[in-house]
């Protein structure tokens, strides 16, 4: 066996001021903050093919528009995998950004999701799959116009007592969001509360267009969907 330990506590790789720049095949880890920091004023970057495992914040932040993460695989990872902004909420104007045949799984000691979109519009989530978490697979906050398709949730919401493997909660102004033709499996748990669903819209957020999506064992105690006092749906 071998036991590392590390004291590093700023950002691996972190990538500012930079335009149309491929990351392909790193590998990061093993160290005590985050892997990834993709920098605002930084644009069309690309992380492709990497593994990012040992890290105790977070695997990759993302403030980049026009930013993609495919193809790669995020494990170990004490914070969320994958946290995404950007965007333009008052003109609508999209990022522009991807996140698409991902492997992440083991994850979050800090009971946060696999993917986080905060203050975003137009992020696509699509292809990934998204498994072994005690909390979430993605949680989004203060949304607009994102998309998530084509995942495989499975082995999620292991101990949380009342959530959703997609989550939305307390904002009106999440408009325009898309659920579809995803694969949620074996979710939830026994510890019982308020129960464990695949979808989960929260205290009077406003729901988003969720259609195609296939559901089996998918929620405890009872059902796949749920909303809290919600509209729009």
């Amino acid at each position: 066996a071998t036991l590392s330990l590390s004291t590093l506590g700023s950002t691996m790789l972190y990538n500012e001021g930079s335009a149309y720049v491929t990351f392909d095949g790193i590998n990061i880890k093993e160290s005590a903050s985050d892997a990834m920091l993709l920098g605002g004023s930084s644009h069309h970057i690309t992380v492709k093919n990497a593994t990012v495992n040992g890290i105790g914040g977070y695997g990759v932040r993302i403030w980049a528009p026009n930013t993609t993460i495919e193809n790669n695989h995020f494990y170990n990872i004490a914070n969320t995998a994958i946290l995404i902004k950007g965007g333009n909420r008052a003109t609508l104007e999209s990022s522009g950004s991807v996140v698409k045949n991902n492997l992440i799984h083991s994850c979050s000691a800090w009971a946060n999701s696999a993917i986080e979109v905060e203050d975003g519009v137009g992020q696509v989530i699509s292809h990934n799959k998204i498994y072994e978490y005690d909390m979430g697979g993605v949680r989004l906050s203060n949304v607009n116009n994102v998309v998530i398709e084509y995942n495989e949730f499975y082995d999620c919401q292991q101990l949380n007592a009342d959530g959703g493997v997609i989550y939305f909660g307390r904002n009106v102004s999440d408009l325009g969001n898309i659920i579809r033709n995803n694969y949620f499996h074996h979710i939830g748990n026994k510890i019982g509360a308020h129960g464990q669903q695949s979808i989960f819209t929260d205290d009077g957020n406003v729901g988003p267009a969720i259609y195609g999506n296939i559901f089996y064992k998918a929620g405890q105690p009872d059902f796949p969907i749920k909303t809290h006092a919600g509209q729009f749906h």
